[in-house]
This record gives C-alpha cells, sequence and structure tokens, in this order.
C-alpha cells in the first residue's frame, strides 16, 4: 500500500545509499502535513513504471510521477 506521495522531488546520493527529497501528500502514516518538505529513509528499492516511480523505503512506500523530478542527480 502507497504511504504517500512525493511532488517536486529530486534523488540525493550518500555514499551508497539514496534518499528523496520531495513535498509529501496524503501520508496515511498521519506524520506530516500535505506540503511539508522532507527527506525519506534510505531507498530500498525502485519500482520503474511508464510514468511514475513507486520507491520502497525503509519504512515507506511513495509515488512518484516522473514528470515531478527536479534536479535528478
Amino acid at each position: 500500500m502507497i504511504t504517500a506521495e512525493l511532488r517536486n522531488w529530486r534523488r540525493s546520493h550518500m555514499g551508497t545509499f539514496t534518499i528523496l527529497w520531495g513535498n509529501v501528500f496524503g501520508d496515511t502514516k498521519g506524520r506530516f502535513y500535505d506540503g511539508t518538505w522532507i527527506h525519506t529513509s534510505i531507498v530500498r528499492t525502485i519500482e520503474n513504471k511508464s510514468d511514475r516511480l513507486i520507491v520502497y523505503t525503509e519504512n515507506s512506500i511513495y509515488l512518484c510521477m516522473k514528470d515531478q523530478e527536479y534536479n535528478s542527480e
């Protein structure tokens, strides 16, 4: 189940680890208000779909639309 959607997101590499930064919306765990700028925990797996990514982290599953990414490293 998707935990939240990230918009205006970007990837950030920390050595061999990757995290995502972005504005979170629809957080089902109730941690964040819509639009809050967050970073994820360490990315474990990414499912690459035609127009979106499903990103699995240590704690959550995020929906990231490809057309909303910026400043990708």
